[in-house]
C-alpha cells in the first residue's frame, strides 16, 4: 500500500482533501459540547466511556428497585436488574478502548476519521476491480457522497464505522488472492471482525458476499491462511460473546433482540433465534413491508422517488445496459427489495414510526449514490475503450 502512495499521486491529493472533509465531518464534535440529539448517539457515548474508565457495559440504576426494571433512558433497556445497551455492543468497545489509551475527548473524532482513511482504502478497493482513473472519480464522489457525508458528522452512529472497517477488510481481501501474504488475510480477518462487531446484524449478507468471492477465486484461496485467519476473527470477536453473556444473559443475545436472553435457555436455540432474527428481523409482513416502502419513497419524496422511478426504467431499457450487468451483477433495485423486508415492522412497535429521516436518507442516497457511480464507471470505460465495455 506505501508503494501505491509513493508513485501514484492520485492518494496523496486524496489524503489531502481527506484532512479538509475531516475538519467537515467533525464540524459537531469541534462545537457542540452538549448532549446528542440521537439517543443511539448518547447510549453509545455513554458506554464507550463507561468501557474506557472501568470496562464494563452496565450500570445499576436504584430506581428499578422500585420500578422493577422499567425505569431506563432511551436506547437503553433494564437485563438482569442492570441498565445495558439496547443495541450493538462493538462501537462503545473499540471507541472504549480507544480512549483507554487517548482520554474520552477522543470518542467523537473517531468516526470522521474512520470516514475519511476509508475512503483511501475505498480508491485502493476501486483501483483493484477497474482502474485509477476511475478510482479517484469514485472517491472524490465519496467525500461528498449524502449518506456519507451525514453519518460521518454524526459521530457516535455504527453505519460510516462498519461500512469503513468492511471496506478496509475487503480491500485485504482481494490484495490477498494476489499476495498470498498471511499479513494480508490477518488484516482482512481483523478489520472484518471490528465491522462485524459494530453491527453483527450484517452478519447474513456478509457472508454471501465473501462466499461468492472465494468461490469464484477458489485457485487464488491458500486455505491454510484463510482458515488461520477465521481463527483470529474468532479471538477478536469473542469479546462480544463475552459482554453478550454479562449484559444479556446469553452469549448469542443482541440489545435489538428483545427477550432473546429468556426466550430460550440452551445454547442451540438461544443461536437459532439469533439467526432468525438477523434474517427476519421484525418477522414476515408482505403488506406492511409495502406499506413502509411506499412512505419511505412516494409518500415522503414523491419528486425524488419519481426520477428514482424514471432512472430504473431507463436503465433497464440502455443498450448496454446487459453487458454491464454481467461484469457487475448486482442493481440498485435488488438492494431496495432486499432492504424492504427490514423495514416490515409491525406498527404497533416502538420504534414503528411511518417516516424514519435518518433511515430514508441513508437508503435514499445508497441507491441513488450506487446508480450514479455505476453509470460513472461505465461512462469512464467506454470512453476509454476498455475492451469489457466496448
Amino acid at each position: 500500500m506505501l508503494k501505491a502512495f509513493k508513485s501514484d499521486w492520485r492518494p496523496q491529493v486524496l489524503t489531502a482533501i481527506g484532512l479538509v472533509f475531516f475538519m467537515l465531518y467533525s464540524f459537531l464534535a469541534f462545537t457542540t459540547s452538549g448532549p446528542f440529539n440521537s439517543p443511539d448517539e448518547t447510549a453509545n457515548y455513554f458506554f464507550a466511556g463507561r468501557f474506557a474508565s472501568e470496562t464494563s457495559l452496565q450500570f445499576y440504576d436504584p430506581a428499578n428497585d422500585t420500578a422493577d426494571g422499567l425505569v431506563s433512558p432511551r436506547s437503553m433497556r433494564v437485563v438482569l436488574g442492570k441498565t445495558v445497551p439496547a443495541g450493538f455492543i462493538g462501537l462503545p468497545i473499540l471507541y472504549g478502548l480507544v480512549a483507554k489509551a487517548f482520554g474520552t475527548g477522543i470518542i467523537p473524532f473517531l468516526t470522521p476519521f474512520l470516514a475519511v482513511v476509508a475512503i483511501i482504502f475505498f480508491y485502493l478497493l476501486v483501483k483493484s476491480v477497474f482502474d485509477r482513473n476511475i478510482a479517484f472519480v469514485s472517491s472524490l464522489l465519496a467525500f461528498i457522497f449524502p449518506g456519507w457525508w451525514y453519518y460521518s458528522a454524526k459521530g457516535l452512529m455504527p453505519n460510516v464505522a462498519f461500512v469503513s472497517f468492511l471496506i478496509i477488510s475487503l480491500y485485504f481481501f482481494l490484495r490477498s488472492l494476489d499476495s498470498k501474504k498471511l499479513s494480508h488475510y490477518l488484516l482482512f480477518s481483523v478489520f472484518l471482525s471490528f465491522s462485524l462487531m459494530v453491527r453483527t446484524s450484517e452478519f447474513i449478507w456478509i457472508a454471501v458476499l465473501l462466499l461468492a468471492i472465494v468461490l469464484l477465486n477458489l485457485k487464488k484461496i491458500n486455505w491454510r491462511y484463510l482458515i488461520t485467519a477465521f481463527a483470529v476473527f474468532l479471538i477478536v470477536f469473542s469479546p462480544i460473546f463475552f459482554f453478550n453473556q454479562a449484559n444479556y444473559g446469553s452469549p448469542f443475545s443482541l440489545g435489538y433482540s428483545l427477550n432473546l436472553e429468556l426466550e430460550n435457555k440452551n445454547l442451540i436455540g438461544q443461536s437459532l433465534t439469533l439467526a432468525e432474527k438477523m434474517v427476519l428481523p421484525f418477522g414476515f409482513h408482505p403488506k406492511t413491508a409495502l406499506a413502509n416502502f411506499y412512505d419511505y419513497t412516494f409518500g415522503l419524496f414523491p419528486v425524488w422517488s419519481g426520477f428514482l422511478l424514471f432512472g430504473f426504467l431507463f436503465s433497464a431499457c440502455e443498450d448496454n445496459q446487459m453487458r454491464f450487468e454481467g461484469r457487475d451483477r448486482f442493481r440498485p433495485d435488488h438492494a431496495a427489495i432486499v432492504m424492504m423486508h427490514f423495514h416490515d415492522r409491525p406498527q404497533h412497535s416502538t420504534e414503528a414510526d411511518a417516516v424514519a429521516p435518518h433511515d430514508n436518507k441513508f437508503l435514499f442516497a445508497f441507491l441513488i449514490g450506487k446508480l450514479q457511480l455505476k453509470r460513472l464507471a461505465v461512462f469512464c470505460a467506454q470512453w476509454k475503450n476498455v475492451a469489457n465495455f466496448d
